[in-house]
């Protein structure tokens, strides 16, 4: 049922617009079939009430996560660069549209592909299978992180500053592989450190001991 909740809430909706219709016109509509009806009904509103609830918090979450955010753009903005805000109605449209994709990118992943992915890493540990496990994990990692949209728009604006200082040449080509090049590199690293997560769940390892280990190695 995770896994097509769009066909589910369809059929409820239909069986709703069937009552609707169907009421007014059969006074002694069957006892049984009307209770199948009302229960339909109410699993389809506690559905929308748990979604709508959901959707209610990520907003909060989206405007409480980006709010460090704004205020950074405004203090440089105004006391650093002591300049109004170009084009302030699109930018205000704009950070309302980014706010609402967040909430509903977020709802999406917990209703959907959340569920979905717990059951597979259920299935595989419940199968005993390291290798499977770890790829999964591996794979998991970084297919989200090369499709997560602020890595993409953070990757083409870091392709183009570094084609503005010189780095690189400013051709469409070469930004957009040197954004993909950034992507993939993240991707990897976010990878590579969700097995290391499964290891260190599976093995035991000390969490501080791996933490100080990455940070020496890093500066080695």
């Amino acid at each position: 049922m995770n896994s097509c909740p769009g066909i589910w809430a369809l059929s409820f909706d239909a069986i709703v617009i069937v009552k609707i219709l169907h009421y007014p016109f059969a006074p002694v509509f069957n006892t049984h079939l009307r209770s199948g009806f009302d229960q339909a009904i109410g699993m389809q509103t506690s559905r929308s009430v748990t979604i709508l609830e959901a959707l209610g918090r990520s907003l909060l979450g989206s405007c409480r996560d980006l709010a460090p955010i704004v205020g950074v753009i405004a203090l440089f903005q105004i006391v650093i660069i002591r300049q109004p805000f170009p084009d302030m109605l699109n930018a205000l449209a704009g950070l309302a549209l980014v706010i609402v994709g967040l909430a509903f990118f977020v709802v999406g992943l917990d209703i959907g592909l959340f569920p979905l992915g717990e059951t597979l890493a259920e299935e595989f540990a419940r199968k005993g299978s390291l290798p499977w496990l770890l790829l999964f994990a591996f794979a998991l990692g970084f297919g989200t992180t090369v499709a997560e949209p602020a890595l993409i728009a953070v990757t083409k604006e870091g392709a183009r500053a570094a084609a503005g200082a010189g780095l690189i040449p400013k051709t469409p080509d070469t930004l957009e592989d040197y954004a993909l090049g950034i992507r993939l590199t993240v991707a990897l690293s976010v990878g590579t450190a969700i097995v290391l997560g499964v290891l260190r769940i599976l093995r035991g390892w000390s969490l501080p001991f791996m933490i100080v280990g990455g940070m020496c190695w890093s500066w080695s």
